[in-house]
């Protein structure tokens, strides 16, 4: 197994290629991002994501 120098840095990058756009981590300028986090956070608990977007 080989090891990557900047683990954090590869996921990084994974995430800008893979990472699904979601209503709730785009910029609101009305509210702060941290209750959008939240109310994402609440709502998907138990709830998949593909039910939530529409509601959000």
């Amino acid at each position: 197994m080989t090891m990557t120098p900047f683990p954090a840095a590869a996921l990084f990058d994974w995430y800008d290629r893979h990472a699904r756009i979601l209503p709730w981590r785009s910029r609101w300028p009305d509210l702060s991002p941290a209750y959008h986090v939240w109310l994402s956070e609440i709502m998907l608990q138990q709830t998949v994501v593909a039910t939530v977007i529409p509601y959000f």
